[in-house]
């Protein structure tokens, strides 16, 4: 209603009466009912002040004067309006209507007097999530001089629930401050967290150790944070072991060089790990609903802290240390100082190429050859790891690789199922990580999950299959054939998911190969759910994309003798697909004049000249696209195609009629051939049409000639 207000009502009127209206407008935000609407609509009003104010100048004093004072009353409000009153501030500075310096001076003082109230866990969660992207809206100098080190005064704090909402957030800081502020104030904070007597502070811990990882310094990474990974990995509470294995795969992938992903935000500005093209690292983890049908408590989705305050009220916070203390022991500080000295070199915004690279100390050098052997807190580690004949990869410590080809075997696993889902989602990544020449470790990996008793994880990995393709190249091509032939004869479920991605696949593989998989796309005509309409429009549109790989004498011997039961299918979309699918065969053969006709011959008198009539009728779709795509010569169609056509210009049914009517004045009287070639027989066919008895089809066939 203000928005309108301010776009209708006269300059001189508004200008005048525009106190009177916005005290009312403030003293909606007295009415409790109204207020959370008010403070949603609030971004919208701000923005219709700024379209207007050329208009009306006063309007430019609207925000500044009205609207922000609104939402910051209602920040330190009661909690039913916190919600909607952080939502609206993100809003008016993400959108520019509120300046830094505006939010700097009248939003950041109330967030911070809001934090203090730590004893409010209705209030707490809301609060330090509004201050965590604030603080990546107003960027480092504003983080550091304002939140940062009430932020770590809540991670120290002496309620849990505090510290455990403050660990949930750490990766905004992360993104956002110096490398410096990151490495001497923020990690080590992160690091007393990680060890915190309260399972569910350490399990959040789990779940954001990948931004963490994803802003240090490799020899970091490599030591500290790996370290801390594997304590949480083997964690006495199963809750954390699981949500440490959800984030292996994406923790491995932080370790590419050079990067892969990078912290970003998604539409709601939550922080994300996220590759170049914005495509998020998490799992679709359905498998939650799994654990829940084995009666787990399902933590993973749900936190009750209130419940939880109740049950532990008095866990005390663990202390921090500096780095130089985590990476002391006591029997060898000279390590520790030429690893401090090591790490303090190298820049977080380094690129770290080869020739980087040669200039850095290998941590092995300094503390020993492997990180088992160094006992960094992985000597709890599964009897089963792998501990034969080390493998010469040196991109991620080899430790996290042994955990995570263990995920794939669930039956050794205590988690059982899974783990091994979350091994399967994150296999591409891991391997793009690793690198193709190292294949060979995770080869027998891909095997397992591909061939594993649930489809569920069968069905992830036949959905990867043409990313892998990419990955590996065509020198692996064999491998990945052998899992391509395991998923033709799998369920439908499984098998819809590799036909998704066929024409991606086929691209990337050797072109030899192909003609080897060429005889069995017919498995994909077969199934055990042949009524699954929508996965033979899905052959069809895949199918479409193969056609340019092959030769035309192997396209009509296999493809092309695909797509005719296709066309010929009761359901619409199929065939509407099929005759794409064919309009691309005759482009792709059409250099073949006898092959061409040859082939056009046999669906004319199997389609045109069919007792049913929805296979004429699809016949003369296939006339009208090929004619729209100019998918062959038009002496060659007038020639095949247009006695057939013209045919069925006599159909019975009317709306095979009305059809060809709509082709021929779309199509043939626009072309230049037949009014030259074929003008009598074209004025004969549009006569008859244009008296025809339906009247739709009269209709259809008016036009001058």
């Amino acid at each position: 209603m203000v928005q309108g207000i301010f776009t209708k009502v006269e300059p001189e009127t508004l200008t005048m009466q525009l106190p009177n209206i916005m005290t009312k407008l403030m003293k909606l935000g007295d009415r409790r009912p109204q207020l959370v609407t008010l403070l949603k609509n609030i971004p919208e009003i701000a923005a219709k002040a700024i379209e207007n104010s050329d208009r009306v100048p006063a309007l430019r004093d609207v925000i500044g004067e009205y609207l922000l004072p609104l939402v910051v009353r209602n920040i330190t409000g009661s909690c039913r309006g916190i919600d909607a009153a952080s939502y609206t501030v993100l809003e008016l500075i993400k959108r520019g209507f509120v300046s830094r310096f505006q939010a700097e001076i009248k939003i950041c003082p109330s967030i911070l007097a809001l934090t203090k109230k730590e004893n409010d866990w209705n209030v707490l969660p809301g609060i330090i999530s509004t201050m965590s992207k604030l603080a990546t809206l107003l960027g480092r100098d504003v983080t550091e001089r304002i939140f940062l080190n009430r932020y770590l005064e809540l991670c120290s704090s002496q309620y849990f629930p505090t510290r455990k909402i403050a660990a949930d957030h750490i990766g905004y800081y992360c993104a956002i401050v110096s490398k410096d502020v990151f490495e001497n104030k923020l990690l080590p904070h992160y690091l007393a967290l990680c060890q915190d007597e309260n399972w569910g502070i350490r399990k959040s811990c789990a779940e954001v150790i990948i931004f963490v990882s994803s802003v240090c310094s490799p020899t970091l990474r490599n030591t500290l944070v790996t370290q801390t990974f594997m304590n949480l990995l083997q964690d006495e509470h199963r809750w954390v072991r699981i949500l440490t294995y959800q984030s292996l795969g994406a923790f491995i992938v932080t370790f590419a060089n050079p990067p892969l992903t990078t912290i970003q935000y998604d539409a709601d500005g939550d922080v994300i790990l996220a590759n170049k093209d914005g495509q998020k690292f998490q799992p679709p983890y359905d498998d939650a609903k799994s654990l829940s049908a084995r009666g787990e408590d399902c933590f993973t989705t749900s936190f009750n802290i209130l419940e939880l305050v109740e049950s532990c009220p008095t866990i005390k916070p663990h202390p921090v240390k500096t780095i130089r203390d985590y990476l002391k022991t006591d029997n060898n500080s000279v390590k520790a100082d030429q690893l401090e000295n090591l790490y303090s070199t190298i820049s977080l915004n380094d690129n770290f190429d080869d020739n980087s690279n040669k200039s850095i100390v290998p941590y092995s050098d300094i503390i020993g050859d492997t990180v088992v052997e160094e006992n960094i807190a992985v000597n709890n580690l599964d009897n089963t790891t792998a501990e034969t004949n080390k493998p010469s990869q040196d991109v991620v410590p080899q430790v996290l690789v042994d955990k995570f080809i263990l995920m794939a075997q669930g039956e050794n696993n205590t988690d059982d199922y899974d783990l091994s889902y979350l091994c399967a989602y994150s296999l591409p990544a891991v391997i793009l990580t690793l690198g193709k020449e190292n294949w060979s470790l995770l080869k027998d990996t891909a095997v397992t999950l591909a061939g594993h008793k649930s489809y569920k994880i069968r069905r992830i990995v036949a959905s990867s299959l043409h990313e892998l393709a990419n990955i590996l190249g065509q020198e692996h091509t064999d491998d990945l054939i052998e899992l391509f032939d395991g998923f033709l004869k799998d369920l439908d479920e499984v098998r819809i998911k590799t036909l998704l991605h066929l024409g991606e696949f086929f691209d990337a593989i050797h072109p030899k190969k192909r003609l080897v998989l060429l005889p069995k796309l017919e498995d994909f005509l077969r199934g055990d759910n042949m009524c699954n309409w929508r996965f033979h429009e899905t052959v069809a549109q895949q199918f479409t994309l193969l056609v340019k790989y092959f030769e035309p004498n192997e396209i009509v011997k296999s493809i092309g003798l695909h797509a005719q039961p296709l066309m010929w299918y009761n359901v619409a979309a199929i065939r509407h697909a099929a005759v794409g699918l064919v309009t691309e065969i005759v482009k792709r053969i059409s250099c073949d004049r006898a092959l061409t006709s040859s082939y056009l011959m046999v669906i004319a008198e199997r389609f045109a000249h069919s007792k049913i009539w929805k296979p004429r009728q699809t016949f003369v779709v296939l006339c009208r696209k090929m004619l729209q795509e100019n998918a062959l010569e038009i002496e060659e169609f007038a020639s095949i195609l247009w006695p057939h056509l013209l045919d069925l210009s006599w159909d019975p049914i009317a709306n095979i009629r009305l059809m060809v009517a709509e082709c021929i004045v779309e199509h043939i009287v626009t072309n230049e051939y037949f009014l030259t070639e074929d003008m009598d027989c074209l004025q004969k066919v549009l006569r008859r049409l244009q008296t025809d008895k339906d009247r739709d089809v009269r209709l259809a066939a008016m036009c001058s000639l």
